[in-house]
């Protein structure tokens, strides 16, 4: 009887927390699929930095939340950032996107543009720390104007996208190419 109610219990345990992979599947380092805890179509959510100074009005056709993790998931997204006096900044869209709740962190991925006046990044991967005042990019930097194109590995900007640093690595250099005559460093 005592062998019986401990299964019961176990058994009960499992089904409540099916975020944790079996030991079987540890050692197979598989990736284990979790299913969201919502799922919401056609999503506006808007974040702000510590200072409201910049806000992100973010719009997703897809959002799946993770509730254990404090995740949520985008696909496609677009971020409109905006300052406070509600003058557009720059727009990013992306196939897919993540906000950290936890962390206040957004990270976009796969085919990363984003969009400010007459300049275009182009990237993989770009993430920022809503409450911090920079914005990071990696894995190949393209930024373009009707004057220039500038390329790297990775990419540091302020929240405003005014002040930026662009790095290269040992085997490529980060770059500038003039595309008007006249301009020379």
């Amino acid at each position: 009887m005592v062998l019986i109610v401990i299964t019961v219990v176990l058994l009960f345990s499992r089904i409540e927390q099916p975020d944790e992979p079996d030991q079987a599947q540890l050692n197979t380092k598989e990736a284990v699929p979790t299913l969201p805890d919502h799922q919401f179509k056609n999503l506006r959510l808007v974040l702000y930095n510590n200072q409201q100074t910049v806000s992100w009005e973010i719009l997703a056709s897809e959002v799946n939340e993770f509730t254990k993790r404090g995740l949520l998931e985008f696909s496609p997204v677009t971020v409109e950032a905006n300052n406070d006096e509600q003058q557009g900044l720059y727009l990013i869209t992306a196939e897919k996107g993540l906000y950290h709740n936890r962390e206040e962190k957004i990270e976009l991925s796969d085919s990363v543009l984003l969009k400010r006046e007459q300049q275009e990044l182009v990237t993989a991967r770009l993430s920022w720390k809503t409450g911090e005042g920079m914005l990071s990019a990696g894995e190949g930097v393209r930024i373009s104007s009707p004057s220039f194109i500038i390329t790297g590995q990775s990419l540091q900007a302020d929240l405003t996208f005014h002040h930026l640093r662009i790095d290269g690595n040992r085997e490529e250099q980060a770059s500038i190419s003039w595309k008007e005559e006249g301009y020379e460093l």
